[in-house]
């Protein structure tokens, strides 16, 4: 009878497909350029946020964060594009081939973003940023 009962008990709680809280196993941070972390709390809640926490003046580049690369003083980001279906939603869902480009100059700090390609590639030549400072895919950081 126990086994039976923890069967149904098993099937229950699959069949609802019921979700513990806290963090995701592929959710994580990583320290990137000055007090700044990659923050990924989902699959589309991927930011560079400040490592004491986000505000809603603080420079950042925001979700969907899809590709990254820092050196000691600048973040550079690809930005896919999000869209919300539904006002509760709190992200929305990717936007397939639309992107944005970010620089956050965590020295001042400032966020120059969203750029288009070609502004992202002319604002890192006025800034002098290396050509070896390549983006890569955010999964490629994930520990």
């Amino acid at each position: 009878m126990l086994r039976l009962l923890t069967l149904l008990f098993l099937a229950i709680f699959v069949s609802c497909n019921f979700q513990l809280p806290g963090p995701g196993l592929s959710d994580f941070t990583l320290p990137v350029a000055g007090n700044y972390i990659i923050n990924r709390t989902s699959a589309h809640g991927v930011s560079v946020i400040p490592a004491q926490g986000w505000t809603k003046d603080a420079s950042q580049i925001p979700a969907k964060l899809v590709e990254v690369a820092w050196d000691d003083r600048y973040v550079l980001g690809k930005q896919q594009h999000l869209k919300k279906d539904d006002p509760n939603e709190v992200l929305g869902q990717p936007v397939s081939g639309e992107y944005s480009y970010w620089i956050l100059d965590t020295s001042v700090p400032v966020a120059h973003g969203p750029l288009s390609l070609v502004d992202f590639k002319d604002k890192r030549a006025n800034l002098g940023l290396s050509d070896e400072l390549q983006l890569r895919d955010i999964e490629e950081f994930r520990p």
